[in-house]
């Protein structure tokens, strides 16, 4: 028994070392964990502090664009009630506006939208001021903005473009508040895209106006479709609001108005759809401002390339005179070519467009080269070509306007006659079928 009990304590003074590098292992886990643990937090501190640095100079970025935004606006307000002072005061001169293509502004991404870069109140502001162009040009009085039938509009967009169904709401779905019974007209229009869809402000008023090609104003009947242009310029409208809603490559609009018009075929139509008052005296190509025209054109174009991650052009006076020589010509033969050079040679890419205006409408340019862009609809970025290869010279007119190696454009215009613009488009290049790393999807 004394021999054991002996054993027993040595082994347990054995064992005395293991416990005690136990404990020193555990201390040192705990030691690393510990220091672990505080690196880990050292670097999610720094790693908030890069977000919260980050997130500021985004919130002063936007800040400081929204200001500028806001300051720009603010100059053309002012600018364009100074214009319109000025043609006030000339005495005996009709002061409506030619309407389609004076547009409200010169800059792509204010008046384009996709179903990202959407912004309802922009885009209403920009209808209305389509609108009331056009009723101007009847002597029909201005439309202001009603919140309450914004919402009725947007409301029921949402609706139809769910169901893809361009199909008009039930009268009682789309009555003001306090004011049932009174009827509200509406208007729809949609279309539809094989890429993502374009939404341009103005379209669907235009797209409206357009049927007035239809309506005989002497006897106050219609010989299509015309709903919505009786609709646009009825006289007694006084309010109305604009909603828009996007699925897929599906895009629906809506504009409810209040009183509404036309609702049957009574002889009240030949009191509220006034005439066209006569136009200016001065017509279209009287009111082209060359200069203006190419650098509002201009700077619609490198609007388009930063949205596309590609350097802007420089605005090139050979290559304009050289544009305006050539589109000079083709206007002369009525006919469309490509630039060809003193050698014979095909160097220069040529984008070109017929522009027809409303006469008396003051062209400011950005349209001819909104015209091109939308032909990169049928463009898909990952092959690098036209989707239908039959379209690919016509595309590439679209393609043109985004080419990374383009450095220098020049514009030239010609009127045909006085409403009939042809304008040309010269890049100090070409555009293959195949442009890769030449060409990138907007951001």
């Amino acid at each position: 028994m004394g021999c054991l009990g002996h054993k027993a304590v040595e082994e347990k003074k054995n064992d005395r070392p293991n416990q005690e590098q136990k404990v020193e292992k555990i201390e040192v886990q705990k030691k690393d964990d510990e220091e672990k643990r505080k690196k880990d937090e050292e670097e999610k501190r720094k790693k908030d502090e890069e977000e919260k640095r980050k997130k500021d100079e985004e919130e002063k970025r936007k800040k400081d664009e929204e200001e500028a935004r806001k300051k720009k606006e603010e100059e053309a307000r002012k600018n364009k009630e100074e214009e319109a002072k000025k043609a006030k005061d000339e005495e005996g001169k009709v002061t409506t506006k030619g309407p389609l293509l004076d547009l409200p502004e010169d800059n792509i991404e204010l008046v384009s939208f996709t179903s990202k870069t959407m912004n309802l109140k922009r885009m209403r502001q920009l209808e209305l001021i389509e609108h009331n162009n056009l009723r101007s040009l009847h002597g029909a009085p201005p439309l202001i903005l009603n919140e309450e039938l914004n919402q009725i509009a947007q409301k029921y967009a949402e609706k139809i473009v769910k169901g893809n169904s361009l199909t008009h709401s039930k009268e009682k779905d789309r009555y003001l508040k306090g004011k049932e019974g009174q009827w509200v007209g509406e208007n729809l229009y949609g279309f539809s895209s094989s890429d993502e869809v374009i939404y341009t402000a103005g379209d669907m008023s235009k797209s409206w106006y357009d049927e007035i090609k239809d309506y005989n104003f002497d006897t106050g009947k219609s010989t299509g479709v015309t709903g919505h242009f009786t609709q646009l310029i009825w006289k007694d409208t006084k309010e109305v609001g604009f909603g828009v809603a996007f699925k897929g490559n599906v895009v629906m609009s809506v504009a409810n108005y209040f009183p509404g018009g036309n609702f049957n075929q009574s002889t009240t139509y030949k009191e509220q759809i006034l005439k066209p008052l006569p136009r200016k005296e001065k017509t279209s190509k009287d009111l082209f401002n060359l200069e203006s025209v190419k650098k509002n054109e201009w700077e619609a174009l490198n609007e388009i390339r930063r949205r596309h991650q590609v350097e802007p052009l420089e605005l090139d006076e050979n290559f304009c005179q050289l544009a305006t020589k050539h589109v000079e010509n083709m206007a002369k033969n009525l006919s469309f070519s490509t630039y060809i050079d003193s050698n014979g040679k095909w160097t220069k890419w040529t984008s070109w467009q017929d522009i027809k205006l409303v006469k008396g409408a003051n062209y400011k340019g950005g349209e001819g080269v909104r015209k091109w862009y939308k032909k990169l609809k049928e463009y898909d970025f990952d092959s690098k070509c036209a989707k239908n290869k039959n379209d690919s010279f016509y595309v590439n007119m679209g393609v043109a306007l985004i080419i990374k190696s383009f450095k220098k454009v020049g514009f030239g215009y010609c009127f045909r006659d006085d409403n009939y613009l042809f304008m040309v488009a010269l890049f100090d290049g070409l555009v293959y079928n195949n442009n890769n790393g030449l060409v990138f999807p907007a951001v």
